[in-house]
């Protein structure tokens, strides 16, 4: 989907034509410049989906939000259960980079907060969204987030409903591995964070995927350090799974 100014009412024009549609799946391709963005009004916003219940965004570009995304996320959708974000490569700060990164985001996690389930979010600059987009989600049982040096870690701010939190990231470069390991120790040595979750899960990105049968061999560092913490977080009742969802104590 092009999503330049001129076509943005349209291509929302057509999406309402569907009232009834339950499950929807949207790429965007822009190449409008981020200064011709037009503001949204939350109480004219043309996106009203009664019954959507799955939404998958995905969005790239290195220009900003364009005019249909800032519909989208005025939008009302009363009965969204699950939404995957993928915004990789998107600065939402542009083209006001004195806002909240987040803040594009928060219209829209305010009105689905309530009802949520399941969330993944998949972005490179949203920096502030433990702070700002994690406290309306009252339900969510299921979170997937790449682990990004976010400006507070996202320990501090899961719901209380959570279940399970799905960790992407580049493993096999260190730098990025520090990020998991703080949100891990926050959980492990507090109680009161991630109260009700069963399942920690740890994905690789890229290639290799992240098994506890071969990291020790390309990686006993990280093993080592994942391994402490998958100990500490079992005595808790949580397990730190690989992608095939072995836990390694369970496997001792």
């Amino acid at each position: 989907m092009s999503a330049t100014g001129s076509e943005t009412r349209l291509h929302i024009a057509r999406l309402g034509h569907f009232d009834a549609l339950q499950h929807l799946s949207i790429y965007v391709e822009d190449n409008e410049p981020a200064d011709n963005i037009p503001s949204a009004d939350p109480s004219t916003s043309s996106f009203n989906m009664p019954a959507l219940t799955t939404l998958a965004l995905s969005y790239h570009t290195e220009l900003g939000l364009c005019g249909f995304m800032v519909e989208l996320f005025h939008g009302h959708f009363p009965s969204l259960t699950s939404l995957r974000l993928d915004l990789v490569g998107v600065d939402l700060r542009l083209p006001d980079d004195i806002i909240p990164a987040c803040q594009a985001l928060a219209p829209l996690f305010e009105d689905i907060g309530p009802h949520l389930l399941t969330l993944s979010l998949f972005a490179h600059y949203v920096y502030d969204a433990p702070r700002l987009l994690f406290p309306p989600l009252k339900r969510l049982r299921k979170l997937s987030l790449l682990m990004i040096d976010y400006d507070d870690s996202p320990a501090e701010f899961l719901p209380r409903s959570l279940i399970e939190l799905e960790c992407q990231l580049f493993l096999w470069d260190n730098d990025n591995t520090e990020p998991l390991m703080d949100c891990l120790n926050r959980i492990q040595s507090n109680a009161q964070l991630g109260s009700n979750l069963k399942v920690i899960r740890v994905v690789e990105v890229d290639q290799p995927k992240f098994s506890w049968l071969s990291v020790g061999e390309s990686n006993p560092e990280i093993a080592g350090r994942l391994f402490t913490c998958a100990l500490h977080l079992f005595a808790r009742g949580i397990r730190l799974e690989d992608e095939e969802g072995a836990c390694p104590v369970l496997l001792m």
